[in-house]
């Protein structure tokens, strides 16, 4: 299991908290939650080791597309 932790620059901040997903084996949860930050803080946890990279990159094309600013957990157990 690995945690990770990233910081985005956004600027259209979520009106309300949101939770998409469930978390079981081979599952993908996210949660958002509204922030009075200037970046989106992104807490992640996974029960794959190794994929920092492959996360980074995918989160780099998702907020070039999507400035959410928002507080972001991700449970991602899809081992």
């Amino acid at each position: 299991m690995e945690e990770l932790h990233f910081k985005y620059q956004a600027t259209q901040p979520i009106a309300h908290p949101v939770h998409i997903g469930v978390v079981a084996s081979g599952d993908l949860e996210v949660i958002m939650k509204p922030t009075d930050h200037k970046e989106s803080e992104l807490n992640i946890v996974t029960g794959s080791d190794g994929f920092k990279v492959v996360w980074q990159n995918v989160l780099n094309r998702f907020f070039d597309r999507y400035p959410l600013l928002a507080e972001f957990q991700i449970n991602d157990f899809g081992v």
